[in-house]
């Protein structure tokens, strides 16, 4: 296919999925460049829904913030105390 344009992990990779998810490599090209641009397109928006807000004036306030942070604080504070630690035999200790 264009097996002089990618290196030969991607090449691998296209394989891969294409296998995987029984279509051709022409498709999987094509719903990873779908998939690129709605990223593109939702990360665009969020940009734009920033800069609307921001100006319009509708800031948070500086209290508001501070409240909220404090909030979150004393969330995770409230569960880091009520939260048995994670056991040395636990599969997730591997993540601690």
């Amino acid at each position: 296919m264009f097996a002089g344009a990618y290196a030969a992990k991607t090449i691998g990779r296209l394989k891969h999925l294409s296998g995987t998810w029984h279509i051709s490599q022409a498709e999987v090209v094509r719903r990873a460049i779908a998939l690129a641009e709605e990223k593109v397109q939702a990360e665009t928006d969020a940009t734009a829904l920033l800069r609307s807000i921001h100006n319009s004036g509708r800031q948070l306030a500086r209290e508001q913030a501070e409240d909220y942070l404090a909030e979150i604080n004393e969330s995770r504070r409230y569960w880091r105390q009520t939260t048995p630690p994670i056991s040395p035999a636990s599969p997730l200790s591997a993540c601690a």
